[in-house]
């Protein structure tokens, strides 16, 4: 293994410091990534194809009945089809609460400081019938950042990273993307040269939530330490998943977790909610 890792180190060096391999390689490397795209987007055009076959298919039957004058048949069609566009726009919805759709600048990298209110209209002109919910991707989470600005007091989600500095830029760059799709103040630091310096700093700074931001590892030992001194004051969050800690920490009643499988949407409204503001 040993041998293998200086190997790589050695091209790796090549790579570097020639600039003619470095331009082949990159080259190679952008080319790879360019057939890899072509082949997506023919996939996605045979997709495509295959749904238009599909819908023409269906409207041509549709057109059949009602010229033929079987219009429950007919009614029966539209249905299953409005039942398919809403299972459809149920996943997506889906996929955008738990971020494995991006929506930039709404369930991710949002605007921390936009104010909404004046911006967005939910009104609908449909009123009797069966009809598809019309809805943009974006609104349940405008509707969520709504809530938060009509709230009396704008609620503060304050960064509590200490430890291992990449993680806790990572997680805290995270957390604070994560809350501010809500409308929620964010504040980040730098980083704590121990425990009871980050008390001190987040006890002066007026947060209803405090997000603990650091490795695993350091959570091991210091995450109760926090949990216990401040979840009478705050909501105590965790930045992450570790897998090995979260029974001892529920047990505890430590069970405020953020991560990258998290719903965010549902976890956003359940903070709300404990704060006072749904």
């Amino acid at each position: 293994m040993s041998r293998i890792i200086r190997a790589s180190t050695l091209i790796i060096r090549k790579i570097l410091t020639r600039p003619e391999i470095y331009k082949e390689f990159y080259t190679m490397a952008n080319t790879r990534s360019a057939i890899k795209q072509m082949r997506q987007s023919q996939k996605n055009r045979l997709r495509n194809r295959s749904r238009l076959s599909r819908m023409r298919t269906v409207i041509k039957q549709f057109k059949s009945k009602v010229e033929e004058g079987n219009l429950d048949e007919a009614k029966t069609m539209l249905s299953n089809v409005y039942s398919v566009i809403d299972k459809t726009a149920q996943k997506r919805n889906n996929d955008l609460a738990t971020r494995k759709e991006i929506l930039l600048g709404t369930n991710e990298f949002p605007n921390f400081s936009e104010q909404m209110l004046d911006k967005i209209s939910f009104k609908s002109e449909q009123e009797k019938g069966e009809f598809l919910s019309l809805k943009r991707g974006a609104e349940e989470f405008e509707k969520l950042r709504l809530v938060t600005e009509k709230a009396d007091k704008n609620p503060k989600a304050w960064m509590f990273t200490f430890g291992n500095l990449a993680m806790r830029r990572a997680r805290s760059n995270f957390a604070c993307n994560f809350f501010a799709c809500a409308g929620f103040e964010v504040v980040d630091n730098i980083g704590f040269e121990n425990i009871s310096e980050g008390i001190e700093a987040f006890r002066k700074s007026n947060s209803n939530i405090v997000v603990l931001c650091s490795s695993d590892e350091e959570y091991e030992q210091f995450a109760l330490e926090v949990f216990e001194e401040l979840k009478n004051e705050a909501i105590v969050v965790l930045a992450g998943y570790p897998k090995t800690l979260i029974e001892q920490l529920n047990a505890k009643g430590f069970t405020n977790f953020i991560h990258v499988k998290s719903n965010v949407l549902e976890t956003l409204k359940l903070f709300q909610k404990e704060l006072g503001i749904s």
